[in-house]
């Protein structure tokens, strides 16, 4: 009986699962793709300004912008009046960490191309350029103006072709370690021994956390493109995405060793928090924001590994089926609730007003992913009020299509969240 309800249900969802991953990555690479340029860290600021016309060779190029900037990651090319390049060394002002300045020799009359190109804290880069003009004094009623005057005399920005490999990969990545850790803190509170039956599905998991993380940190490095790879790994957000694939890369060798339960969960839980260390919660008031997508992603690991938890019951005797979907029931109550709270919370501190939800690529990311997280809000309830005293009346109830659409939907809402992370904050 167990096993006609349960029997076919692992395999079948991982198939339908993967094939409609593949389809929603293919449809997110045009829809959730921005079509306005991508800017990451704004130029505020600019000295000298875009068009200006100076009497004097400036002593420096300052630029400020919106989020802090690594000058590691960052290069400033001045084009001289020949064609002439001239890389420029960039370095963080020693009082404001969001300001990228470099000396100039003394500059002779003539037009000027600054090329900038930054890499914001939470690892995303941005580039653009604009022009000045030294005159000479006695020359400025006549000296040609070359400068691109733009509004405000700010700098055009370059649109950068958006990550969308990086994204999947990280949405992939990260939906197989929150799922990972969620199960295994799951298999170390049941009773019997469960390793022989759920362990090749952990192990696969694990693998695929594994290998996605590891390809989202090489095409990562690829989309920041600063001057080296070693400048890219030795950056915070190098550092921290080294340290999210290696702490995958342990949870994949213990869960592999079948070492003690209690330390792969350590290596679970401990990538989770270098997830939540990375991307845009390090750029905005990081004191808050880190710790609330930390606590966000752990309650997703409850509710995505409690889901994947029930679907693994198949071997398990009815009693022992509704036992556990009492527990997951009740832990994904409360995980969905942290889940949303912490959520909206984020997204008031990213979004600086609640029109952006409507008028931006971030916002509409932001939305999808709510109406995602109600409806799985809607098959926790069906669950709770509806699906388990069903099943208790009845053992032969069939709850294998509603897991599956569950599962599907999870997978989808932390793909989005993979886009999210890469998609620029409105300003």
């Amino acid at each position: 009986m167990h096993r006609q309800l349960f029997g076919s249900l692992t395999a079948s969802a991982a198939s339908i699962t993967l094939r409609r991953i593949i389809l929603f990555a293919i449809c997110a690479a045009f829809v959730m793709t921005p079509r306005t340029s991508l800017a990451h860290a704004a130029l505020l600021h600019a000295s000298p300004a875009a068009g200006d016309v100076l009497m004097s060779s400036p002593p420096e190029i300052r630029l400020t912008f919106s989020e802090e900037v690594l000058p590691g990651l960052s290069s400033l090319i001045l084009v001289q009046t020949d064609g002439n390049e001239v890389n420029l060394r960039g370095a963080n002002d020693s009082h404001d960490i969001h300001v990228l300045t470099a000396s100039l020799p003394t500059l002779p009359p003539g037009g000027y191309f600054v090329k900038w190109k930054v890499t914001a804290a939470d690892g995303h880069p941005a580039s653009g350029s604009y022009s000045f003009v030294v005159a000479a004094p006695a020359a400025m009623s006549s000296t040609p103006v070359m400068a691109v005057h733009m509004p405000g005399h700010m700098a055009v920005g370059d649109e950068m072709a958006f990550p969308i490999v990086a994204s999947i990969l990280r949405g992939i990545g990260l939906s197989a370690l929150l799922a990972l850790t969620g199960m295994l803190g799951f298999l170390r509170r049941a009773d019997g021994d469960r390793g022989p039956v759920v362990r090749p599905i952990i192990q696969a998991v694990g693998a695929v956390a594994a290998i996605a993380l590891f390809l989202h940190l090489f095409f990562w490095m690829r989309y920041v493109d600063a001057p080296s790879w070693r400048a890219t790994l030795n950056s915070g957000p190098g550092r921290l995405e080294q340290a999210r694939f290696l702490f995958s890369l342990l949870l994949l060798i213990s869960v592999l060793s079948a070492s003690k339960r209690s330390l792969s969960l350590v290596f679970g839980a401990a990538a989770i928090l270098v997830s939540g260390m990375i991307g845009h919660p390090a750029s905005v008031r990081p004191l808050l924001s880190i710790p609330l997508v930390v606590v966000h992603l752990g309650a997703a690991s409850v509710w995505i590994g409690g889901v994947l938890w029930l679907a693994m019951q198949r071997s398990e005797p009815p009693v022992r089926i509704a036992i556990e979907a009492a527990r997951v029931s009740s832990a994904a109550l409360i995980a969905s609730i942290v889940v949303t709270v912490t959520g909206v919370i984020e997204a008031l501190i990213l979004l600086p007003t609640l029109s952006d939800l409507f008028t931006t690529t971030y916002g509409g990311l932001i939305i999808g992913k709510l109406v995602g997280l109600t409806v799985l809000i809607g098959f926790g309830w069906y669950h709770r009020f509806r699906g388990l005293p069903r099943f208790a009346g009845d053992s032969t109830f069939d709850m294998t299509p509603v897991l599956r659409y569950e599962i599907t939907v999870m997978v989808v809402v932390v793909m989005i969240a993979g886009f999210l992370a890469h998609t620029p904050l409105p300003q």
